[in-house]
């Protein structure tokens, strides 16, 4: 037992060191490796994309398909409502490299060089600007200048269905609607088609203006209930300082009149702005309009900044605005997609010419299936631990103030012991060197606990109301009691030093990590 209380001098600080490094560790894994929302599961990867293409979603019943392009190669993956693998197989492509492309059974369509080609056949099929499938239905429209078609799959078949007054810079649809977007000058010019007896006829037209200071990087709309939902997506074209804006616009298509609202989609961790927010997609779900878009918000990463760009939904209806983090990786997330009510994928960028596909849900059983941790992230909670203990070194500086009083205690101890020749190694003036440093810490307690600010990103269980008093006093009495305990030939000077040390290593440990 001797033994053990003479080798307690070093256990301590040992055992003060692994605790540390153990609570340091184990938060940021689990920080690291949460999942974005409440409800909603983390990633699962479902393959890996070519760069410049993004995935071919289908949805049949309870069943999920999902085309990639790996390497030129076409893969078809069918998953069920569980995201479990039912099925996979390479679809036969002539096609080497493409910009665009349609598949669904067997029919296959490419934009290669503004040239539409069957790929069944190798039949050039038209010239276009434009290139795009249809939300429903077996067709493809594209666009010449001016002018809309519509490519029936099936046949092969081309007609033209609808014309502008201007170039088409963006071309949407939804169901039976078709919306172009045309460029003039400083204005634009939105016009909404409806078909109606197998023909498209128009049903509105507006001016859209934001001001010099804007330009639409994107445009969309739905359609519920005989309303007309519009989002829109604007950046300032000041290379410097360049903002990003979405508007969102609701009007009867009785009697449409577009008016855009801006609209200001916050973190839902920290309820401030989101920023870099583009890539967005909209639909209407029970009853309530929902963007899924990209922004850069809050996210534990292994660097101070926190910040990385992940997906993000936003619910509205009327005033009321929910906006809800769905992913929460530490990499590049962008190019969401919806996959039916109750799931959504992404791109995440891994190189210049490859991407990983995710997918996320709120279904039970996916969240359980992606409750998992892989090697990488273990390595990167250890990483993180190791830049932030890096930085915990700061807090020794801060702690300098508080030995103040302590030194001064020693010198003036030592000036009495000179001129008195008593012995200052009495119990009394330990003890009452105990009673300065902690009457010195509580005097300067805003040096390491400021008002506010310097422990936003520490656990609960560090921050509450009072954690200053609790914490000077709770180390103060585990290095009293580790001093009672440690049988050991030494000074009280030796004590006293031990004493500080020891809860300079507990601030360093414990707190450090999390300063500011």
């Amino acid at each position: 037992m001797k033994t053990l209380r003479e080798k307690l001098f070093w256990i301590i600080p040992l055992m003060i060191t692994l605790i540390g490094l153990s609570i340091l560790y184990f938060t940021n894994l689990y920080r690291f490796t949460e999942p974005p929302s409440e409800n909603w599961s983390r990633e699962i990867q479902v393959g890996t994309m070519d760069a410049y293409l993004s995935p071919i979603i289908h949805s049949i019943e309870d069943k999920t398909e999902i085309i990639l392009v790996e390497e030129g190669r076409i893969l078809r993956k069918t998953y069920d409502a569980n995201y479990q693998l039912l099925n996979e197989e390479t679809i036969p492509s002539p096609m080497k490299k493409w910009d665009a492309y349609y598949i669904e059974n067997d029919n296959q369509f490419f934009f290669i060089n503004n040239t539409i080609i069957n790929g069944n056949t190798n039949q050039i099929i038209d010239e276009a600007d434009l290139f795009v499938p249809a939300s429903k239905g077996k067709h493809i429209f594209y666009t010449k200048g001016q002018t809309i078609f519509e490519l029936t799959v099936e046949t092969g078949e081309t007609k033209e269905v609808a014309t502008t007054s201007y170039p088409i810079k963006f071309l949407k649809n939804d169901a039976d609607y078709i919306m172009a977007y045309t460029k003039r000058l400083e204005s634009g010019e939105l016009t909404i088609f409806r078909m109606k007896s197998d023909k498209y006829e128009e049903i509105h037209y507006e001016n859209i203006e934001l001001g010099i200071s804007e330009q639409i990087q994107n445009i969309l709309f739905t359609v519920h209930d005989e309303k007309l939902f519009i989002g829109l997506h604007s950046e300032t074209q000041s290379l410097q300082n360049k903002k990003t804006f979405l508007y969102v616009s609701e009007t009867d298509l009785s009697n449409p009149n577009i008016v855009l609202s801006r609209i200001y989609p916050h973190d839902p961790i920290t309820n401030a702005p989101l920023r870099g927010i583009d890539h967005f997609q909209l639909r209407t779900i029970d009853g309530k309009l929902e963007f899924l878009f990209r922004g850069i918000g809050f996210t534990y990463k292994e660097t101070n900044e926190n910040q990385a760009f992940n997906i993000y939904s936003m619910l509205i209806e009327g005033e009321d605005i929910q906006t809800e983090r769905l992913s929460n990786t530490y990499h590049m997330s962008g190019n969401p997609f919806f996959i039916g009510k109750n799931s959504i994928g992404w791109k995440q960028l891994e190189s210049d010419s490859k991407n990983s596909i995710f997918i996320a849900s709120n279904n039970p059983n996916v969240i359980e299936k992606a409750d998992k941790t892989t090697l990488e992230e273990y390595l990167v909670a250890f990483g993180m631990c190791i830049g932030m203990l890096s930085t915990s070194i700061f807090v020794l500086y801060l702690l300098i103030m508080w030995i103040i009083f302590p030194i001064i205690y020693l010198a003036i101890i030592a000036l009495l012991q000179k001129q008195s020749n008593a012995s200052i190694e009495k119990p009394i003036y330990f003890y009452g060197g105990v009673v300065v440093y902690i009457a010195g810490a509580l005097l300067f307690k805003n040096h390491l606990f400021p008002d506010r600010g310097a422990y936003v990103h520490a656990p609960s269980f560090l921050k509450f109301d009072g954690n200053d008093i609790f914490f000077i006093l709770s180390f103060a009495i585990i290095a009293l009691l580790s001093v009672k305990l440690i049988n050991r030939e030494w000074s009280s000077s030796g004590k006293y030093i031990y004493f500080i040390g020891l809860q300079f290593l507990l601030y360093t440990m414990i707190l450090g990590p999390y300063y500011l």
